[in-house]
């Protein structure tokens, strides 16, 4: 009896709708899906700055307390230009075949979240300065953690679609006359 109720119960939780609010905006340069960086770690122009903007008066001031002790975080977003999913998504690295977007991070999912680790470099007041972000510009963040070594790292992880990607590189090169045009 105690066991069915607890079953009811948390499948009513589950049930529950979530309330979830912006609590901070991004901002920079980058206004189209196009621009974004596929991965904010491995940005080739991971030098510009972004800013994450939270609202006065929700006692934020508070809570970013000790946040300069950080040197990277997790943001956790709203795809907020995506209108649609796809169950299937070919990932711009890889096979070149579609895969579950479970095993992705296309920004097209059922839940339009996005999980990125980004760089601090300062605080201002309610402002956060970040480097080697994936975001776009407007894109409401919803919650900001720190990043833990110890606890986010995780040396043995591998994803098996991406097996060998190193072999698939390719070099490009230009000739004198390209190169001067360039």
């Amino acid at each position: 009896d105690c066991g069915l109720r607890m079953a009811q119960t948390m499948a009513g939780a589950m049930m529950s709708p979530v309330e979830i609010k912006s609590i901070a905006t991004f901002y920079s340069s980058k206004k189209n899906p196009y621009e974004a960086s596929r991965q904010g770690a491995s940005a080739a122009d991971a030098t510009e700055i972004g800013e994450i903007r939270f609202e006065r008066g929700q006692q934020f001031e508070q809570a970013l307390d000790g946040i300069e002790g950080c040197t990277h975080l997790w943001l956790v977003y709203q795809f907020h230009n995506n209108t649609h999913w796809n169950p299937k998504v070919q990932p711009p690295r890889g096979s070149g075949k579609k895969i579950g977007v479970f095993a992705t991070r296309s920004p097209y999912r059922p839940n339009p979240l996005g999980l990125s680790c980004v760089e601090l470099v300062e605080r201002k007041g309610l402002s956060l300065f970040v480097k080697k972000f994936d975001l776009l510009d407007q894109t409401p963040i919803l919650d900001v953690k720190p990043y833990l070594p110890y606890a986010d790292s995780v040396s043995e992880a591998r994803v098996s679609w991406l097996d060998g990607i190193e072999d698939q590189r390719q070099t490009v090169t230009f000739s004198n006359r390209a190169q001067e045009q360039l």
